[in-house]
Formats: C-alpha cells, sequence, structure tokens
C-alpha cells in the first residue's frame, strides 16, 4: 500500500503502477500511460460479515440491497 500519489513514482521512473482502470482518472497525466493487460485480468469482488453478527439497520438494508 502506498499513501499519497504513487503516479509521482511512476513519472520519476521508480516503478510501474498495476490498477484497474475505473481507479483511475479519466485524463492522465502527460508522461503517463494506461495499458490493459492481455488477456484481460476479471476481478470479482466479495462482501464478507461474521455469522449471525448483530447489524444496525442500515447495514441491514445495504446487505438486503445487494442480496435482493
Amino acid at each position: 500500500m502506498i499513501y499519497g500519489n504513487p503516479l509521482l513514482l511512476v513519472q520519476s521512473g521508480l516503478g510501474n503502477l498495476l490498477v484497474t482502470r475505473d481507479l483511475l482518472a479519466p485524463e492522465l497525466e502527460p508522461g503517463v500511460r494506461f495499458l490493459p493487460l492481455d488477456p484481460p485480468l476479471e476481478t470479482h469482488y466479495m462482501l464478507v460479515w461474521k455469522k449471525n453478527a448483530t447489524l444496525t439497520k442500515p447495514a441491514e438494508r445495504f446487505l438486503s440491497m445487494l442480496t435482493g
């Protein structure tokens, strides 16, 4: 985990950054380019919580929206 602006490290030539496109600004700074992985790397997300946990009303509502 890098705190601050990791693009500064990339622009300085100190490394590369591997992120999904949705985490980057719509317009990239000069000298920075996005290269998609080939073949594409699919990401899958999971939501995990403790079994039998007491949830707040907002948390219950959020889970019901996600799980249908």
